[in-house]
């Protein structure tokens, strides 16, 4: 039963607290999300949805964790019925999904022939979803990610531009010198189709290079099919997991939607493959993160791990901590509210960017990116050095508008 006290019983002793007692709306959506369906799973939502639920506080968690698409399955499948304005609504954004998809999955082939002569991998997207789910219709995004080697970056640029495509960030109308000046900093720059889809173009995985070292455009891959005959190149599955892991616990898990592709890309592994892809991540640099995931997926998803592999990660205090503070990240500040809306709301997840590797070296780079930003290398020292000092005002000012807004 997915009820608060079990799923404090299953956490180790030091993480008996209150503050992690799991809300009912949170407890609800976590069950829509597990993965594959079947009629457990039909029946944690039943109980889940049993308990007093605040409907439009759960909508509101749904949208910002951007799962309409699982939680309109989870509660359909189950026979869950929700408010009908929201019934409704969830069932035109998962809709929404599934047609954004297939022009994600269109471009992604097009892109695919442009880039035919650039080693690249596209990320998450349509191939995650087709390898998690087996389909284009759960899994929301909201751009395309298309990695290449650094080497590759200006030549991307150009195929880009001949293609229609135009940067908006750096911008407006950046010189390619800027945008690899931009780069060096930051591990992608932003860009927009002629049909306005949104893609990012990476030169590396995560912000901290420490972190996932190993992977990169020349990585191990796996090439998935997204249409009939049609197939897109991505990392291989170990690799895959050992990235997403990583992305999610560099954000802190603030979005339920990358534990919940992690966690269903798992979901095809037994026992044994779930120790392997726990080792490759560990050994290609991600630290805690594959940790962290796995034991989040137990609690929120009943993912069943292996006894000796749950005794090491549960025996590890920094492991133990950042799961502590993903749970507390999943409904900070309420149900619909982003961490960067509230004062201090991503000190969580800096906090847990620390906890992931061992050792003052990674520390010490990363409250570098964190204090001075990530353009360090392109920045004078004095911008840099204003950058902390500047936060407040940035976010004193953000209020002040958004509480015009209200009274409007």
């Amino acid at each position: 039963m997915l009820d608060s006290s079990p799923v404090l019983d299953r956490l180790p002793t030091e993480q008996k607290a209150p503050n992690l007692r799991i809300p009912a709306e949170l407890r609800l959506m976590a069950a829509c999300c597990r993965w594959p369906p079947s009629p457990a799973r039909d029946e944690q939502v039943r109980q889940a949805a049993a308990g007093a639920i605040d409907w439009d506080g759960f909508g509101k968690l749904v949208g910002r964790h951007r799962v309409a698409a699982l939680v309109h399955d989870g509660l359909t499948r189950a026979g869950v019925e929700a408010p009908a304005p929201l019934a409704a609504k969830l069932a035109e954004e998962a809709g929404g999904i599934a047609r954004q998809n297939l022009l994600f999955a269109a471009e992604c082939l097009r892109l695919e022939t442009l880039f035919d002569a650039l080693g690249h991998l596209f990320l998450k997207g349509v191939t995650l979803n087709m390898l998690a789910y087996g389909s284009l219709a759960y899994k929301q995004a909201v751009d395309i990610d298309l990695l290449v080697a650094p080497g590759d970056y200006e030549a991307a640029i150009g195929l880009l531009r001949g293609a229609g495509y135009r940067c908006i960030v750096p911008g407006p109308e950046p010189a390619t010198e800027e945008i690899l000046l931009w780069v060096k900093g930051h591990k992608h720059s932003n860009w927009m189709s002629p049909a306005r889809l949104s893609l990012e173009l990476h030169a590396g995985l995560v912000d901290n290079p420490l972190l996932v070292q190993g992977l990169d455009a020349d990585a191990p891959s796996q090439r998935v099919e997204v249409a009939s005959g049609k197939f897109l190149p991505t990392l291989a599955t170990e690799e895959l997991f050992a990235y997403l892991c990583a992305h999610g616990a560099a954000h802190g898990w603030a979005r339920l939607k990358w534990l919940a592709d992690a966690a269903a890309l798992v979901s095809h592994e037994d026992g044994a493959g779930i120790e392997r892809l726990h080792a490759r991540s560990v050994a290609l640099g991600g630290g805690r993160s594959a940790g962290q995931a796995l034991l989040l997926s137990s609690i929120l998803f009943g993912l069943e791990l292996p006894p000796v592999l749950r005794a090491e990660l549960e025996g590890d205090r920094g492991t133990r901590i950042l799961v502590r503070l993903a749970m507390r990240n999943f409904t900070l500040g309420g149900m619909g509210r982003e961490l960067d809306e509230l004062m201090l709301g991503t000190a969580g997840i800096h906090l847990s960017y620390l906890l992931l590797e061992r050792g003052t070296g990674f520390k010490l780079r990363q409250l570098k990116r964190t204090l001075l930003g990530g353009s360090s290398e392109g920045a004078p020292l004095a911008k840099r050095l204003l950058r902390p000092i500047a936060f407040i005002p940035r976010w004193l000012l953000r209020r002040a508008r958004e509480a015009r807004t209200v009274r409007r």
